[in-house]
């Protein structure tokens, strides 16, 4: 419990390396915050300075030895890496006693909104799971069983688990939102109003029936729904993207003087300016077509295009997913975007 973690860390500040390991339960440890130890270091730190005294030198040899980020930072790995390890133990405790079956366990992470073999902050996890590493991201190359202590190795090693171990992301419980999310879902696909768009004709072929839906949180937890793997152009979803890019590259004052921040009251296609002949904000279609323009203009633009593609790939890279230039779009609204 807390009093006992408290206890550990004012034991640990003052004589350093031999603080005995404490004793907490397993299910005690997933109620434990990282705020919370890092304000009981903090509190700690100031009582060790405050009780300190200088006539006693034996008692403040540590404190002496180390200066005081030094002794917060060493308590703050020494009790993470403690409750980490006992996490682990209460984990292990509910699988076979002397190996972890890893198929079940990459379950256990897609039950918490993780893509094990995609997801790349569990690259280095899937490699150390896997029979030929150089091609880790096939399912028939991963170890059935591993043994408790080299899971443990590699776990430790890796945050993203820790935390799904730990309950951390921001969805706690990942499959009641799939739930709901799947029952939106189908509940949304019963809506067959409305039309293809017709003003780009090679967008105008796209079949009318395809529906998918994908959702990934702040920490990256993923669900998809329907369609969601087959490819579409990304449209003006890349504006948000672009702007973000622009501002990296330019910055911020340069790409304001020429796009302002506020909503233009059209439609985000309307060709319309304000009164001092600036597009309304970057994220319709003048703002954007602005952006274009401020983006690297003294290169050619073989240069500029492949500047902006490796942009938006570094987004997606280690993701398994491929990002890809749809000329026959690109040339289909070249034929029919003038006004």
């Amino acid at each position: 419990n807390t009093t006992n973690l408290l206890h550990l860390l004012r034991y640990l500040m003052v004589i350093g390396e031999d603080a005995p390991v404490f004793s907490v339960q397993p299910e005690e440890l997933r109620k434990l915050s990282r705020n919370l130890v890092e304000q009981a270091a903090k509190e700690t730190l100031q009582e060790a300075k405050a009780i300190s005294d200088p006539a006693e030198p034996d008692t403040l040899d540590p404190l002496e030895q180390w200066n005081p980020d030094q002794v917060y930072q060493r308590a703050l790995t020494w009790v993470g890496e403690e409750l980490q390890e006992q996490l682990l133990e209460g984990f292990l405790q509910g699988t076979t006693p002397d190996y972890v079956d890893i198929h079940q366990f990459i379950e256990y992470l897609r039950a918490r909104g993780l893509s094990p073999l995609v997801d790349p902050r569990l690259k280095d996890f899937i490699a150390a799971v896997s029979t030929k590493p150089e091609s880790s991201y096939f399912y028939s190359n991963i170890r059935q069983h591993i043994p408790h202590d080299e899971f443990k190795s590699i776990v430790l090693s890796n945050p993203t688990i820790l935390s799904a171990i730990k309950g951390e992301f921001i969805v706690e419980d990942f499959p009641d939102l799939v739930q709901a999310a799947d029952e939106i879902f189908e509940e949304c696909k019963t809506e067959t109003s409305g039309q293809v768009t017709t003003y780009i004709p090679s967008l105008a072929q796209y079949p009318a029936e395809k529906w998918g839906a994908s959702i990934c949180t702040t920490d990256g937890q993923v669900h998809v729904c329907g369609d969601a793997d087959d490819l579409v152009t990304l449209q003006s979803v890349t504006k948000p993207v672009f702007y973000g890019i622009c501002l990296d590259e330019i910055g911020e004052q340069t790409v304001h003087e020429k796009v302002g921040k506020e909503p233009s009251g059209h439609g985000f296609n309307k060709i319309t300016l304000t009164r001092d002949n600036k597009a309304h904000n970057p994220l319709i279609n003048t703002g954007s077509i602005s952006l274009a323009s401020l983006y690297l203009p003294e290169h050619p633009m073989a240069e500029r295009f492949q500047s902006a593609m490796s942009r938006y790939q570094a987004l997606v890279k280690g993701s398994g997913e491929m990002l890809h230039f749809n000329n026959t779009v690109y040339l289909s609204e070249l034929d029919n975007g003038h006004r």
